[in-house]
């Protein structure tokens, strides 16, 4: 008897599922891990934002702290400000931290008149500010600032949120 190769030419349906599945396996562990790496690569942003907007903050107020007589360094007893008068320009700076609303802001008196300005950036949110300042009253008065700045997508496919918390402390000098 004559064998036709012609008839097992080609791939049975089993074996094209076959395939077909474990190509499909192969494509979602892929999918899986670019994901994970945008995740990975979006918070790694965010937490150099975090960083980089709280280490703004800090400097700012400090700047301010450091150049103002230590007898017009002044703590409220709320713990969420701090006014600092006698400054080169001569005027005064009061740091407010709201706990309802997510911003540290800056509000200065000068000859020129008052402005305030919000100090966190517009993709920021200050999340704990219930301790903002703290002073200790001695020959030099140490200054003790602290807030938690969050930053972030909350939720969703591509979740980003990221917190960090700050805490500084500043010696006034003559």
């Amino acid at each position: 008897m004559k064998y036709n190769k012609n008839f097992n030419k080609g791939f049975t349906l089993i074996e094209t599922i076959i395939v077909m599945a474990g190509s499909a396996v192969l494509l979602l562990a892929v999918i899986a891990v670019a994901i994970t790496s945008i995740q990975g690569s979006n918070k790694s942003d965010a937490q150099a934002l975090i960083d980089q907007e709280g280490a703004w903050i800090i400097g700012q107020i400090k700047e301010q702290i450091l150049s103002a007589d230590p007898e017009f360094v002044i703590c409220a007893g709320n713990f969420r400000s701090l006014q600092i008068a006698s400054l080169r320009d001569g005027g005064q700076t009061t740091y407010t931290c709201n706990g309802t609303a997510p911003y540290i802001a800056s509000a200065s008196a000068t000859l020129s008149g008052n402005t305030t300005y919000n100090l966190v950036g517009t993709n920021m949110e200050v999340t704990d500010c219930s301790q903002f300042v703290t002073c200790t009253n001695t020959d030099y008065p140490l200054v003790n600032i602290k807030f938690t700045l969050q930053t972030g997508i909350n939720g969703g496919f591509f979740d980003t949120r990221v917190s960090k918390n700050f805490n500084e402390q500043f010696v006034v000098r003559n």
